[in-house]
């Protein structure tokens, strides 16, 4: 009886994968200045459902950019060197 429930867990974990994976192709600058619209087609080619695609794109929207990240650790690991 748990052969069901590891293989619908592994599935949910796979599917998540997929999101977080949709995710990051989201948030890739190369990507941003794209239509919505070629955005969803492209994860709609990838197998993504919508509500995943609609998961993915809330995400994106509520996750900080990695450059905005990326500018204030610099300019904390560069202050104490000078």
């Amino acid at each position: 009886m748990e052969a069901p429930h590891t293989e619908s867990g592994t599935q949910a974990v796979l599917r998540e994968d997929v999101i977080e994976s949709a995710v990051r192709f989201l948030m890739d600058p190369k990507v941003n200045s794209s239509t919505l619209a070629k955005k969803v087609s492209f994860l709609e080619s990838k197998g993504l459902t919508n509500a995943e695609i609609e998961d993915a794109l809330a995400r994106a929207k509520n996750t900080p950019r990695t450059s905005e990240s990326n500018t204030t650790a610099t300019s904390a690991t560069t202050g104490p060197g000078y």
